[in-house]
């Protein structure tokens, strides 16, 4: 079970990589990190639904990261803390 899982993470993450590492891939990921708030606080101050909406979309931002970025001993680490044996 623990290895379907990292494989499924592996393949996972390669189509990240992929989708993400040519040249319109970056022009992708650099329009989301602006509209992800991934530079700068999510905190509105007195507004807490735009708060809420910001750190939604900052929260889409380190999904994407994780996956572009994750080596095969983080995968492991995950299986091993996410899948019952």
């Amino acid at each position: 079970m623990r290895e379907i899982f990292a494989r499924l993470l592996r393949r996972r993450r390669l189509a990240y990589r992929r989708t993400f590492g040519s040249r319109d891939g970056q022009a992708v990921l650099a329009d989301l990190r602006n509209f992800c708030c991934a530079t700068r606080p999510s905190f509105q101050p007195g507004d807490t639904h735009a708060t809420a909406l910001r750190e939604g979309r900052r929260e889409v931002w380190l999904r994407l990261q994780m996956h572009l970025n994750m080596t095969d001993k983080q995968i492991w680490q995950l299986d091993s803390d996410n899948v019952p044996e």
